[in-house]
């Protein structure tokens, strides 16, 4: 892993996509991948150079609905209306849905035509910080991460 991710970064930027990167890069450390140690976790403008970054897809969803409070995987997969995921917490799946979710929100119009495309009853110039309403949803019976979105706390 170390030489292939290494090896990668230096050919040009190595973007690597997290939701909450924070315990994956605790145990990449662990099994001592240098890469790691040098991953930028803000973005350079202009376009990065060579070198490892993280997208964290907390943080893009964060930006595209304009509320600071990070949301889990299976919460974005069902407010950005994604297909229909289950059994998260397996580490496949949710690389998987991941990439899924960052594909959604990156590609496409830029952030301020989105937020008005996904929640088009928003209405004028209101402060980013401002809380989305959605749809109250029914509990699916093997999400033990489950979370109702019109109901945060």
């Amino acid at each position: 892993i170390n030489a292939l991710l290494s090896g990668l970064a230096e050919r040009g930027p190595l973007f690597l996509v997290f939701h909450d990167p924070t315990s994956d890069v605790k145990d990449l450390n662990l099994l001592h991948i240098s890469a790691i140690k040098e991953m930028r976790y803000t973005l350079p403008d202009p376009v990065p150079t060579p070198g490892v970054y993280c997208i964290d897809t907390r943080k893009i969803f964060s930006a595209l609905e304009g509320v600071k409070e990070p949301k889990s995987l299976s919460r974005i997969c069902r407010i950005l209306g994604l297909r229909d995921f289950s059994h998260f917490h397996n580490a496949g799946n949710d690389a998987e849905y991941t990439l899924e979710c960052f594909m959604a929100m990156a590609s496409g119009a830029p952030i301020d035509a989105q937020r008005s495309a996904r929640w088009p009853t928003r209405q004028g110039d209101l402060p980013p910080n401002v809380k989305r309403e959605y749809a109250r949803e029914s509990r699916p019976e093997d999400d033990s991460d489950w979370e109702d979105p019109s109901h945060p706390f």
